[in-house]
């Protein structure tokens, strides 16, 4: 039986790592990660910022199956928005004659995010009747969101909605966030594919017996409440003195708002700042229950990943955090509710000796894994397609 052809998947990213914002969308380029497995993928993503000075094109060999090309462009004023969306479209448009000239035309897009990069998409469906799916990662469709879709101007709407239309499948990575998107947008066939975790970090490792350990990791934003986390681990301290936090991820004036917080209560809490996704596992790898403590959220990579090392998880039960969690070692409690919190991180503190951490991991990782998830696109790709599924 001959081999099956490998799909060739031209990705247009509205977020993306790059040298301007190394965090930005690195849950999407994990998601390249994971069908790059399958399919054959060029990742094109164009981003200005002041230290620029002249247009650039870096291309980066992530593996044999994935090219990333990343376009740069300068901006010397950031209140020029429509001078940055020229030069956004006129980089991207060059990665993309670039690619005709060496590549071909793709069998299939993804757009990531369709603001803007679903325009360029729907282009490419009209001229070349190349079809496109579309992912939109964007939490801004939640009512709870101060700068949510209906309040956004009369042309951003217009071009997201342009560029959302037209595409033949809609993937979330949450069934809530799917529904918000009916919401506003027009109704297409859609799918739930969860963000990808990949476990050759986030696993389970033997570890020495120590005190109870609680994680949060985020970027200490208001929107965390990791200030409310703080307080309700000292409460813990009282009856568990052993207990310890540690806090990872923080930046900026957040970091040391919180740290000084941290300091005038001086209990045993270790505060991290900004790090390495490779470094977050070894902190996992490091506690026993991941606290997230948020007021809204879409479907946070941090409980995967939690799950795949084997951790408990205590989250608020708001956007797509419920379908994420293992309801056998996981909590949920209301947004803003520190008694609550305090009891949640007490009940686990009791129960933590009765969950085996090897069947939490082995569970999250048959949902979470490249594995897993990469098979998944590469199956929506080929349904979208017209073509049969690989075993």
């Amino acid at each position: 039986m001959s081999t099956p052809k490998r799909l060739r998947v031209l990705w247009l990213c509205s977020w993306y790592p790059s040298a301007v914002d190394p965090f930005s969308g690195d849950f999407i380029q994990r998601h390249a990660e994971a069908v790059s497995e399958h399919a054959d993928l060029h990742v094109l993503h164009a981003i200005g910022g002041p230290a620029r000075t002249a247009l650039s094109v870096q291309r980066t060999e992530r593996n044999p199956h994935l090219q990333e090309w990343v376009a740069y462009y300068p901006i010397k004023r950031m209140d020029q928005r429509w001078l940055s969306s020229f030069q956004w479209l006129r980089m991207m448009w060059q990665m993309i004659r670039r690619y005709r000239a060496t590549v071909g035309l793709p069998d299939l897009v993804h757009v990531q995010i369709p603001y803007k990069s679903g325009l360029i998409a729907r282009y490419l469906l009209y001229r070349y009747r190349i079809p496109y799916v579309v992912t939109e990662h964007w939490g801004i469709y939640q009512e709870q969101t101060p700068d949510r879709f209906g309040h956004r101007s009369f042309l951003f709407r217009l071009i997201t909605r342009l560029g959302y239309e037209k595409a033949a499948r809609s993937i979330s990575v949450s069934d809530y966030q799917s529904q918000q998107l009916q919401t506003y947008l027009s109704p297409l066939p859609s799918q739930t594919i969860y963000n990808a975790v990949d476990t050759r970090f986030f696993q389970l490792v033997d570890q020495a017996p120590r005190p109870f350990t609680f994680l949060h990791v985020s970027d200490w934003s208001e929107n965390k409440n990791p200030a409310g986390i703080i307080r309700a681990f000292c409460q813990i301290r009282v009856e568990f003195p052993d207990a310890r936090l540690i806090l990872v991820g923080g930046k900026g004036v957040r970091r040391h708002s919180i740290c000084r917080l941290v300091q005038s209560i001086g209990a045993c809490i270790q505060c991290e700042g900004e790090v390495s996704y490779e470094s977050v596992a070894r902190f996992m790898q490091q506690a026993d229950c991941l606290v997230l403590n948020s007021y809204m959220e879409n479907s946070p990579c941090v409980i995967g990943e939690a799950l795949c090392t084997g951790l408990s998880v205590i989250a608020t039960k708001v956007g797509g955090v419920a379908e994420l969690v293992d309801p056998v070692c996981s909590e949920l409690i209301p947004a803003d509710n520190e008694p609550a919190l305090y009891q949640a991180m007490q009940d686990m503190i009791q129960k933590s000796r009765g969950i085996s951490r090897e069947a939490v991991a082995l569970r999250a990782q048959a949902r979470f894994s490249y594995a897993v998830v990469g098979r998944q696109l590469d199956e929506t790709y080929r349904s979208v397609l017209g073509l049969g599924i690989v075993n």
